[in-house]
């Protein structure tokens, strides 16, 4: 009875992913791009020059 449970763990109908940091990197990155627009409509442009490449950056890390 005992192999038959353990078989029933590792046999399984859906396709388990491993743990990505990438999901939470590219949420704070897109809330980053949030503030940075959110400041460049009060005139504050600067940060969004870091924030965007960040963002696409973190989005071919992600996709490669």
């Amino acid at each position: 009875m005992k192999k038959h449970m353990k078989n029933v763990h590792y046999h399984h109908p859906f396709h388990l992913v491993s743990m990505s940091p990438w999901p939470l990197i590219i949420s704070l990155s897109l809330f980053n791009n949030l503030i940075c627009t959110i400041m460049w409509f009060h005139k504050y442009n600067y940060f969004y020059l870091l924030s965007l490449p960040c963002t696409i950056l973190c989005a071919f890390q992600w996709w490669r």
